[in-house]
């Protein structure tokens, strides 16, 4: 009886076993089909999302930022270069005018998160150089930094990156009503965007003042027939295209729904209101506007495997490979956290190889000048206790710089100047050379070398020339 009893107590046993063991299965298998189900729907509601999650690199750039020491960085004091630097100097004249003849409003999508963190480092790169700026929030319980306050749009609405498309719709809708005629053409950024404006120029020059409705972006096929414009790396359109939008897109685009794909759903609204997708590459077939950072794009890389694998499949044209990805008009990089704005700011801005784009002109030359010049020998001149200070601060062959654009050409112990009743000189931004007071001056904002006792030209102080400006 008992042997019995103990037999069914370990069948009992084994069957609860197995009941369990399929319970926690059932369980499991449960959470997994809710768990597909929910995505299912997720992107039955916002169909790209899978794809474009791939792409996202947001998070990505937060290891920059955390090293990054915004207080290290204040807004440049000027649009293109400094004035003091002669490499540059004429190189902007075309970009100032470009500035009036294609203006550019831009509006910046941010958060009252990232006013302080990404907003201002915009403003103090490449934000300065649009004839409008804006960045476009939603409400926020944080302060707007006071370098910022004058280009806020805030607009009333709960800012979440779930209504990314209503805050694009809103923005677009507010800049019709209060912009259309301030500027001709109409660019969307995000704060991690770096633009580049005067290739930007450059690309809409022939068609502004088109009266075709036009559209410029980093293209990708999905969701519309003509591609849509992906949104990081910006989008621009024309006054024809949002004239068309602020009359018409109450009827035919998408209304104010709770979505992040706001590059897609401007995509699909442009194409209903045809408005053209243009092909921004340039005439070697190289992209201009970029969804990722330079690096990715040049090394055929990108935030994720997962990124370049969607990136490829879903691009409107191939890229090339290596230098050949990208335009030397490039117009847009994304993912750019401020620590590397700054660096494109110096690289594009600041940086360059000394006369590459210089034209060899008398212009230019004026201001960078060195003759050799036919003279009789000056043995009675170099044997001057001046002269002899200033040979003994230069090698042979070196220059003596003057604070400015004058040059002191010493070929190993002569002056090359002109003799004329014991005065001496040289043509344009030169040299006097007066024999009994063995006073060298330069003409304008130079440097003056002359005894203890000279007379005091132009403002100069008089003192011996010690080399400093050597």
């Amino acid at each position: 009886m008992l042997s019995s009893l103990l037999m069914a107590a370990n069948k009992i046993r084994k069957n609860v076993f197995i009941l369990l063991t399929c319970l926690v299965f059932l369980v499991f298998f449960y959470v997994y089909i809710a768990h597909e189900k929910t995505d299912s729907m997720e992107n039955e509601e916002c169909p790209i999302m899978r794809h474009l999650v791939q792409i996202d690199d947001h998070d990505g750039i937060e290891v920059e930022d955390s090293l990054f020491d915004a207080n290290s960085f204040k807004a440049e004091k000027y649009f293109q270069h400094s004035p003091y630097e002669h490499a540059h100097q004429g190189e902007d004249d075309l970009a100032q005018w470009m500035f009036k003849k294609v203006r550019i409003l831009c509006w910046v999508a941010t958060h009252p998160g990232n006013l302080k963190k990404k907003a201002v480092h915009v403003l103090r790169t490449w934000g300065k150089r649009c004839n409008t700026l804006l960045f476009v929030s939603g409400i926020g319980t944080e302060e707007v930094p006071s370098e910022i306050a004058g280009y806020m749009l805030t607009l009333d609405m709960k800012d979440e990156r779930k209504y990314l498309w209503v805050k694009t719709r809103r923005a677009f809708k507010h800049i019709y009503e209060h912009y259309l005629d301030n500027a001709d053409w109409f660019m969307k950024a995000d704060d991690d965007t770096f633009v580049v404006l005067e290739n930007l120029r450059y690309l809409l020059f022939n068609q502004t003042g088109s009266d075709t409705p036009l559209y410029y972006g980093s293209c990708f096929k999905p969701y519309a027939k003509q591609g849509y414009m992906s949104g990081g790396g910006g989008y621009v359109v024309n006054r024809a295209a949002l004239k068309l939008f602020g009359e018409k897109a109450d009827a035919v685009c998408e209304r104010e729904t709770a979505s992040w794909k706001e590059d897609a759903i401007w995509g699909q609204c442009m194409e209903k209101l045809g408005v053209v997708a243009q092909d921004s590459r340039d005439v070697e077939g190289r992209w201009r506007f970029f969804p990722f950072v330079e690096e990715h794009h040049i090394n055929n890389g990108g935030p994720s495997k997962k990124a370049v694998q969607w990136f490829e499949k879903n691009q409107c044209y191939p890229m090339k490979k290596g230098m050949d990805c990208c335009s030397d008009t490039a117009i847009t990089f994304h993912y750019v956290s401020p620590y590397h704005m700054y660096s494109l700011e110096y690289l594009i801005y600041h940086l360059k190889p000394f006369g590459i784009g210089n034209p060899l002109n008398e212009e230019f030359l004026k201001h960078f000048k060195v003759k050799d010049i036919s003279v009789e020998a000056t043995s009675d001149l170099t044997s001057d206790a001046t002269l002899r200070t200033a040979e003994q601060t230069a090698n042979k062959n070196a220059l003596f710089v003057c604070k400015k654009n004058a040059l002191f050409v010493c070929k190993k112990n002569a002056l090359f100047v002109y003799k004329k009743n014991a005065l001496f000189v040289c043509k344009k931004n030169a040299l006097f050379v007066y024999k009994k007071n063995a006073l060298l001056v330069c003409k304008k904002n130079a440097l003056f070398v002359c005894k203890k006792n000279a007379p005091n030209f132009g403002g100069s102080t008089g003192n011996k020339f010690e080399g400093t400006d050597v």
